[in-house]
């Protein structure tokens, strides 16, 4: 019976497993993991029998499903957010007092002024940090917590129109309206709602995760939703370094400025806010598993745009401060009066900046790392296991390619036996075996040997089924007859599923065959899926059986961490 398939993959980073807790290595695994009745012969996108359909090295491809993509559930009907940030729309002498939710609402007016503030302030800090860690044109990028448009703004004319900037946050009433093709505005809530899909060269949150009651959870999952060799990038405050709204505290109004400080902080603090979080951040990311981690802080000890925001701040939470008896309506109209003036110096909390890369198989794509030139790519090996070496493939493999598809019986659950052509081997299928995936930052094929001989065995497939993401990715392989009955199948399959759930992003693994290849429905659970579907297909080109449809299984991470911790 045949040796080809595929198996598909999709999903968010981060967390381990063990490779061959999926059961034991038998002798059914020479068989195709799928054939390509349901894709594409060397791992097109897996498709609804009803989906559109074009020719590719002489094969069936069926486009993407939308089940493919990670089903990354739709914010706006979130049942919490609506708790999390109750509007305050009263003006001023707002006095209610309930001690959970975000302090500085965002559909206030003073929201605005507040944002513009910020933007002069922090803006140039930011980016400069953007600009050190290799953000360019074609990358793409999730604002955590936007806020406002300057930062998403900043960062769409530096990925181009080529890159991509997603924009989220719980309320997204300031950035709803930025119009350009390659940013999208998302509601969203960082802590509770699953990270998009997609994999992300940066992703960015400033003056975000201070304000989370469950900030680690929210930082896990903007580590899991970077591609390997992306960079999280974290800026936060930290009120404790510098408690002061004026340092040089030297008269009755600064006094007072410093005293109503502390009130606000006072009430952030019954919020859940972490007054000293910003220091943490070096050691968080650390943590998580990010390498070159590095970290700097900066605060302005006096500027025009201190004040606009100390008056646009204390408008918007004067009725809590007073609610609270930290100041009277005299005091806050005093401070006000003295902000105005322009005479005092005004200064922020420390904003401290850290980031770190998550890590990155070597010889691979990485933000502000290039890509490894194609012979240096070639010299190591993508993944060994006990018996298997994995490499690059090169010109040179043609001939055994063409070999291995000339066997009938390879090509039994493929073509039905018909041989592939030497021409369409080296004009169509070899370019596809070269071909880098930019947001995966590595091949999708690799070319199989006996570790201990050096023997051309056939391939194995783990490729994105889009260019520019790493998380739907398609598993399979195609080897000769002299590798059948010796479990080789399910050995490359474990290692290269394992290898994708710790490294590469992969969240869900899908297969598909035909439901006559019992074979290699047996692979398929063996290497720890599980049937998820059946269905027909009307093909153009149907083999012997066709007629009895096809199936679909299916691995998860969810699962496959479970998996690791019972194995």
């Amino acid at each position: 019976m045949g040796a080809a398939g595929s198996v598909g993959a999709a999903g968010s980073v981060g967390a381990a497993g063990s490779v061959g807790a999926a059961g034991s290595v038998g002798a059914v695994d020479s068989v195709m993991l799928l054939s390509s009745r349901g894709g594409s012969r060397f791992g097109g996108s897996i498709g609804e029998p009803t989906s559109p359909a074009i020719m590719t090295d002489g094969a069936l491809r069926l486009r993407p499903r939308p089940a493919d993509v990670l089903n990354w559930e739709s914010p706006q009907t979130h049942p919490r957010r609506q708790e999390r940030r109750m509007p305050e729309r009263d003006g001023n002498h707002h006095h209610d007092t309930p001690d959970t939710g975000y302090l500085l609402d965002n559909q206030q007016s003073e929201a605005g002024i507040r944002f513009g503030a910020l933007s002069e302030l922090f803006d140039p800090v930011t980016f400069r940090h953007v600009d050190a860690v290799g953000l360019t044109e074609g990358m793409r990028v999730w604002e955590v917590g936007a806020g406002g448009p300057s930062v998403p703004l900043g960062l769409a004319a530096r990925v181009g129109t080529t890159g991509e900037v997603l924009c989220t946050d719980i309320d997204v009433s300031w950035v709803r309206d930025l119009d350009r093709p390659h940013v999208e505005v998302r509601q969203h809530d960082v802590a509770a709602d699953p990270p998009p899909p997609g994999g992300f060269d940066l992703v960015h949150a400033r003056l975000v995760l201070v304000h989370v009651v469950d900030r680690a959870e929210a930082l896990r999952r903007m580590v899991r939703a970077l591609r390997p060799g992306g960079v999280l990038l974290l800026e936060d405050a930290d009120p404790g370094l510098q408690p002061l709204l004026c340092p040089d505290e030297y008269g009755p109004e600064q006094r007072l400025a410093n005293r109503l400080r502390n009130g606000f902080r006072e009430l952030m603090a019954a919020r859940g806010a972490d007054l000293a979080y910003g220091r943490t951040l070096p050691r968080l990311l650390r943590e998580a598993g990010l390498d070159d981690v590095q970290a700097d802080a900066y605060f302005p000890i006096t500027s025009p745009a201190c004040t606009v925001l100390e008056a646009a701040t204390v408008r918007q939470i004067r009725g809590r401060l007073v609610a609270a008896g930290i100041a009277t309506d005299a005091d806050i109209d005093r401070h006000l009066a003295n902000v105005a003036t322009g005479r005092l110096d005004l200064a922020t909390s420390p904003l401290v900046s850290a980031w770190g890369r998550r890590p990155a198989p070597k010889g691979r794509y990485s933000l502000a790392g290039g890509t490894a030139a194609p012979e240096a790519r070639d010299m190591n090996p993508f993944l060994e296991t006990d018996r298997l070496t994995l490499r690059a493939f090169t010109e040179a493999d043609a001939d055994g390619l063409c070999a291995l598809d000339r066997d009938p019986e390879v090509m039994r659950f493929i073509t039905g036996g018909l041989p592939t052509s030497p021409e369409v081997v080296r004009t169509r299928t070899v370019p596809r075996l070269l071909h880098t995936y930019p947001h995966f930052g590595t091949r999708g094929y690799w070319a199989a040997e006996e570790k201990a001989t050096g023997t051309f065995l056939g391939w194995f497939e783990f490729c994105p089924l889009e260019d520019r993401s790493p998380f739907v990715v398609e598993l399979g392989y195609r080897l000769n007859r002299a590798a059948w009955d010796r479990g080789y199948a399910t050995e490359g399959s474990r290692a290269l599923i394992d290898k994708g759930f710790r490294e590469l992003g992969v969240e869900r693994v899908t297969a598909n065959t035909m439901a006559v290849n019992t074979r290699s429905r047996s692979v398929m659970e063996k290497s720890g899926l599980s049937f998820l579907r059946a269905f027909t297909g009307d093909w153009p080109d149907p083999i012997e059986g066709s007629e009895h449809g096809e199936v679909e299984y299916e691995l998860t991470r969810a699962d496959w961490e479970k998996r690791g911790t019972q194995a």
